[in-house]
């Protein structure tokens, strides 16, 4: 362990996780499926479509874990994939609203694409309350506007491997949120989606759960997979690039799906 390095100043990622947590947004991919295959979607649904998707249950779960901590969140991201896909939004935007009431002083946004009527209709049927964003992507969108998320650093000699524990920039503090799936809370929503089509079914079962220690585990097996780590080391990468490594993950998904332990 010695070998790593826990500069943040140099690595841009983890540092005391678990006393800036509650400072991060908490981010729910409540549902992968998307109609945009853009191909370097940084939830691989581009290379690798899904269908899977948070039960209304689930994010019950999540945000009466949160409610009931010392330090709730206080900024909920509604992701996906396309968020307004899923069957059961207004259900879920229901539990949102009980949260928001039970909390008080918390923002909560759904980021969507805003593409295509039935998006549109969906977005109109919600609250004010909620912050729409919206990212005005083009379906089938290559590389433009992407970092080259299907570039595995696992691949490429350049990629500090010792430093896969530290995470990168992304999850710095004012960035991205922590994450969580239908199979559990990550260190950020990239490293779920990893999770799902690697396989290593390393999500934490409990919100509560979450702690520096247990988000670097997942950093250290993850993020040899993402490309973002690349390009927060400075490896200039195209965006039209899919590694070896990520073609590999495409054939063996397409064959033999992970069986991932829902959270």
């Amino acid at each position: 362990m010695s070998s790593r390095c826990y500069n943040n100043k140099t690595c841009g990622g983890l540092q005391n996780v678990v006393d800036i947590s509650s400072q991060r947004p908490l981010e729910l991919d409540i549902t992968y499926v998307c109609d945009m295959a853009c191909l370097q979607c940084n939830r691989a649904l581009g290379l690798i479509g899904s269908h899977e998707m948070m039960t209304i249950d689930q994010v019950s779960r999540v945000l009466h874990e949160s409610a009931s901590m010392q330090r709730p969140y206080l900024e909920i991201r509604v992701l996906g994939g396309e968020p307004t896909l899923h069957p059961h939004l207004s259900g879920i935007v229901d539990t949102l609203d009980w949260y928001r009431r039970q909390v008080g002083n918390c923002s909560v946004s759904l980021w969507t694409h805003g593409h295509g009527e039935q998006v549109k209709q969906e977005i109109g049927k919600l609250p004010a309350w909620i912050r729409i964003r919206v990212s005005a992507k083009q379906p089938k969108v290559v590389g433009e506007g992407f970092d080259a998320f299907l570039a595995a650093p696992l691949d490429y000699q350049e990629s500090h491997a010792q430093d896969y524990w530290n995470g990168c920039g992304q999850i710095a503090p004012g960035r991205c949120g922590i994450g969580v799936s239908p199979y559990g809370v990550y260190s950020c929503p990239c490293a779920a989606a990893i999770d799902r089509i690697v396989g290593l079914d390393i999500g934490l079962t409990s919100l509560t759960d979450a702690c520096d220690e247990r988000f670097r585990k997942q950093c250290d097996q993850l993020c040899r997979y993402c490309g973002h780590f690349l390009v927060d080391r400075g490896v200039q990468v195209s965006t039209e690039t899919v590694s070896d490594t990520w073609q590999v993950l495409r054939d063996r998904y397409r064959t033999h799906r992970p069986r991932l332990v829902r959270y």
